[in-house]
């Protein structure tokens, strides 16, 4: 074959490439009409590799991917409230573009939140249980020791009410999540159980939250991927982890969402077969701040052992963001959880103490 002719042919192979179309196929896990507010799985699979895909809710661009497998929001989640959305997907394959969209119909929940069928937690009064009795402390926002105190969001049995797994005099929550504890058992494709709170944690409140947990002796010594415990403030849209959460992996620690990184404020190893205790004092606002302590000792952020791309100076007190993107559409509320990433153990189990949440510390730890 004569040069001019290879390179005639290589041209035409090259528009072809260049006209070839994007080609995206939008996928939600959830009917068209579903109740809410409340997440809904939002993927897109493709059937040629493109170089980008942009997600899109009523016209906000939430997520670009490179990547083959493609979701926007927490693990494939995006917040939606009442009323009709348009989900769209745009997939660029050089200079091709494909478009992808499909309308998602949220209807009211005319009736109490049923835990397991409904993911989320709506901020309107009558879809959340009262708080537990304050008694005569008005600087007491919320204190929770039973079930009922919270909204359940677990496979059914998962959470009982037993007695305290130290010996102590204490109640306990305890938290058997199988691995088959996913949507649309439970709210996600990573197994949980979790106990939500009210939502009555308002944009530039300040507050105290004490919460303990219990990992027992037959708890895994190490958790190659991720666990959560706590998790809060979070609230609507639900758009990402939130920015505030307490979880377990090689070691117990937090790690920043996508806002900062993902870098890792503080760590530091777990311990089984006793009670650990968290007590943070944090400012729910764009310029918020945390201060952490465990079992009594004062975190401080951003020590040696922290993953710290953005050189943050250490402090007890990390001024930032508590209230971003992810959860900046309302009152938000606190959670107690074992949440964790899928495929890791066929069961774990994890104990949860009584939770207060105050306007002072001395409030939530009396």
């Amino acid at each position: 074959m004569s040069t001019p002719v290879k390179s005639l042919l290589a041209s035409f192979a090259l528009l072809l490439a260049l006209a070839a179309p994007a080609s995206a196929k939008l996928k939600i896990v959830a009917p068209v009409v579903v109740k809410g507010p409340q997440p809904v799985h939002f993927a897109a699979t493709a059937s040629q590799p493109t170089e980008e895909v942009a997600f899109y809710v009523d016209g906000r661009k939430r997520f670009v991917d490179h990547a083959p497998g493609w979701k926007v929001g927490r693990r494939g989640y995006v917040g939606v409230g009442v009323g009709r959305h348009e989900l769209k997907v745009e997939a660029r394959n050089g200079r091709a573009v494909t478009v992808t969209k499909r309308a998602l119909y949220v209807e009211p929940i005319e009736s109490p939140i049923d835990p397991v069928a409904s993911p989320t937690v709506d901020d309107a009064e009558a879809t959340t249980p009262a708080p537990s009795p304050r008694g005569s402390d008005p600087d007491l926002l919320f204190s929770g020791a039973t079930i009922d105190d919270f909204i359940n969001q677990s496979a059914p049995g998962a959470v009982r009410e037993v007695s305290d797994p130290a010996g102590g005099p204490r109640g306990a929550l305890r938290m058997t999540v199988a691995d088959s504890d996913v949507a649309p058992i439970t709210p996600t494709d990573d197994p949980r159980a979790q106990l939500v709170s009210p939502s009555f944690i308002e944009p530039g409140d300040e507050f105290w939250w004490h919460f303990s947990f219990y990992l027992p002796n037959d708890f895994p010594n190490r958790v190659p991927g991720w666990l959560l415990v706590g998790e809060g403030p979070y609230g609507f849209p639900w758009n990402g982890s939130p920015p505030v959460s307490v979880g377990i992996g090689e070691t117990m620690g937090w790690q920043r969402n996508g806002t900062y990184g993902y870098d890792v404020p503080w760590q530091q190893p777990f311990e089984r077969g006793k009670w650990t205790d968290v007590l943070m004092h944090i400012r729910f606002a764009g310029e918020g701040f945390v201060e952490t302590w465990i079992n009594g000792e004062q975190v401080t952020f951003f020590g040696p052992d922290s993953y710290n791309p953005n050189e943050e100076p250490e402090t007890t007190r990390l001024q930032m963001a508590t209230r971003d993107s992810s959860n900046d559409g309302g009152k938000n509320f606190i959670v107690l959880q074992n949440y964790r990433e899928a495929g890791m153990f066929d069961s774990a189990t994890v104990y949860h103490g009584p939770t207060k949440v105050g306007t002072t510390r001395a409030a939530v730890e009396g």
